[in-house]
């Protein structure tokens, strides 16, 4: 059977007094994508932070290839790349020092970073906007070199939240054409989208409907 890459198991959070996700449990295995739909304000964001590290459950458990996230998180976060709603680029860097700066932050070392590197100015085309500060790009731009940032490390799980939110038709499908290649190659992914097409292209679908309801 297919190793277990997430398992997260009766997952709560809550803003305040606002209960914005409620027991929520998701397994993926090898090679699995799991698209997660659903409204604004349903949780989809919140429940992909806490799968990251980045939020806390205030109940529940997150396991990433067998690690703990509440008390093996440096083990865990070196197995998964993230890709967040909002831009985390560092506006007044280039392209190029994004990708170095979160390569070392990946602990990576420079040869490695710019071997990399080259590797995604060859595959998305980056090459040309390098040398260009992040403000000044365009919008599909910038989010194909926050997905580079995301799949650096070749994670074994891959969360991308609305990752082809604002980019044209052939944007998305370099994007996309990479998703699959990554699950081909073994990586589970959880992609959250508001676009029906893209959820079917997902081995399965999940729907938060409202706050704290996970169907």
């Amino acid at each position: 059977m297919d190793s277990v890459v997430l398992n997260a198991s009766g997952v709560s959070y809550r803003y305040g007094s606002f209960l914005a996700l409620k027991g929520v449990d998701l397994r993926l295995y090898r090679g699995e994508k799991v698209a997660v739909t659903g409204p604004n304000g349903s949780g989809k964001t919140t429940l992909m932070k806490i799968l990251c590290g980045i939020l806390v459950p205030f109940e529940g458990s997150v396991f990433v290839s067998g690690f703990d996230m509440s008390g093996q998180a440096l083990q865990a976060r070196k197995r998964l790349g993230y890709m967040s709603q909002s831009c985390a680029l560092l506006e007044n860097l280039t392209a190029k020092e994004n990708y170095v700066y979160y390569g070392v932050v990946n602990g990576l070392v420079s040869s490695v970073i710019e071997a990399k590197f080259q590797y995604v100015c060859d595959e998305f085309k980056l090459g040309q906007f390098k040398n260009k500060r992040v403000d000044r790009l365009t919008a599909g731009w910038r989010q194909l070199l926050s997905f580079s940032i995301a799949i650096m490390n070749n994670p074994s799980l891959l969360l991308l939240d609305e990752p082809t939110a604002g980019v044209d038709t052939i944007t998305r499908k370099i994007i996309w054409d990479r998703i699959n290649y990554m699950s081909q190659m073994g990586s589970a992914i959880v992609v959250t989208s508001h676009y029906l097409s893209e959820s079917e292209m997902c081995d399965r679908q999940i729907a938060i409907e409202s706050p704290g309801i996970l169907n």
